[in-house]
């Protein structure tokens, strides 16, 4: 089966032209093209559009059972089928045309030997009604090339239908109408990654700004890792209130971190409410990964 849907409807690019809407990119996407717009420092990348999605369902001819499995749920064989059918059969032609056209715009413009992160970005996560924190997968560290990229992307949207993210819709009554694109950056290669809170996220203080921090990628942060140092601090005066974790070597300075505070209450400014910033430490410099309101 062809698909006609047009390069620009199945790839994306963030930080330029018009700004996309979020049925198109997902939360996770709209937001990091809000950022990049505002003049915060974030990582170069495109998305993969829910338009691909669909094109790809089309294509493979599986948009019927799709939508009766989808009618189903939360039913646990349903949400299982669903999640299969991402590598149910080849992309369309011209989804790997743009997919190919926008990784060689990226390899121009990264470092040698750079890799990837592809995140998912549901069109209804990081919203003020519902972030889906965890609830759907990243894949870090994807070699710069087309079928690793694919890869990533099947994983992506097979995660639309996890277990969590099925559960967090039926709990929050939001229904499963939601289409996943997908987010492809450039990997920043971190020394140290955080999570800061402008809000506390367990007793809704907004006395002081809460930093998780971690060495490398931060992949175990969201998670609830262990190995997290946790630094509460003043927002008005950026004193040091408490700091909380593992001891050994601390992966930043205070004045490491209260840069990143600087930056996220800036965010916070922009966004109008309090938020919940992705950063990483490359390079003595802060790149903004990822940020949403905060929903709890």
């Amino acid at each position: 089966m062809t698909v006609t849907s047009s390069a620009a409807e199945l790839t994306c690019g963030l930080g330029g032209g018009a700004p996309p809407h979020v049925a198109l990119v997902g939360g996770k996407a709209a937001g990091v093209d809000r950022l990049a717009r505002a003049g915060f420092r974030t990582p170069q990348g495109f998305s993969v559009t829910s338009v691909a999605h669909r094109a790809y369902r089309d294509s493979t001819g599986i948009a019927t059972r799709f939508q009766e499995l989808r009618a189903r749920l939360p039913d646990e064989d349903a949400r299982v089928e669903l999640a299969a059918l991402a590598h149910a059969g080849p992309f369309p032609e011209e989804l790997t045309a743009a997919l190919a056209e926008q990784l060689d715009l990226l390899r121009d413009a990264a470092p040698a030997g750079a890799r990837l992160a592809v995140r998912s970005s549901a069109t209804d996560e990081d919203a003020q009604r519902a972030s889906f924190a965890g609830a759907h997968e990243s894949v870090l560290g994807v070699e710069l090339e087309l079928d690793a990229v694919e890869a990533a992307v099947r994983t992506c949207w097979a995660s639309l239908w996890s277990a969590g993210a099925v559960a967090y819709r039926h709990h929050r009554a939001l229904g499963y109408a939601a289409e996943m694109a997908v987010l492809v950056q450039r990997l920043v290669e971190a020394s140290a990654s955080a999570v800061a809170f402008t809000k506390d996220p367990v007793t809704g203080s907004t006395r002081e700004v809460v930093v998780a921090a971690t060495d490398g990628l931060g992949e175990g942060i969201m998670a609830g890792g262990d190995d997290a140092l946790t630094f509460r601090v003043d927002r008005n005066t950026r004193a040091l209130i408490e700091v909380d974790g593992p001891r050994g070597p601390w992966p930043l300075s205070i004045g490491d971190v209260n840069r990143l505070v600087d930056v996220v209450l800036d965010v916070e400014h922009m966004y109008g409410s309090p938020v919940d910033v992705e950063a990483a430490f490359e390079e003595e410099v802060w790149t903004l990964v990822q940020a949403r309101p905060i929903t709890t």
